[in-house]
């Protein structure tokens, strides 16, 4: 990759974050408080997020509980 600028073989640029992801007392996902999250990670600077990373969080997830993170992720940001 040369210079800093986006193209579609090289989309990932910046601070990306992989996210941490909520869970209410009874181990539901807590997606207005996710919202919130990446919120104030943008507001504060991060250029994007990854949802679903690397955590742990991934494995214990519905496939639709997967895709409403994304969704969320997306609206969010």
């Amino acid at each position: 990759m040369t210079g800093t600028s986006w193209t579609a073989a090289t989309p990932w640029r910046g601070i990306m974050v992989a996210t941490t992801l909520p869970f209410r007392g009874d181990l539901t996902v807590d997606y207005d408080a996710y919202a919130e999250h990446v919120r104030r990670l943008i507001d504060n600077g991060c250029d994007g997020v990854v949802p679903n990373g690397s955590l742990g969080e991934y494995q214990t997830l519905t496939d639709e509980e997967r895709a409403r993170v994304v969704r969320t992720a997306v609206e969010a940001a």
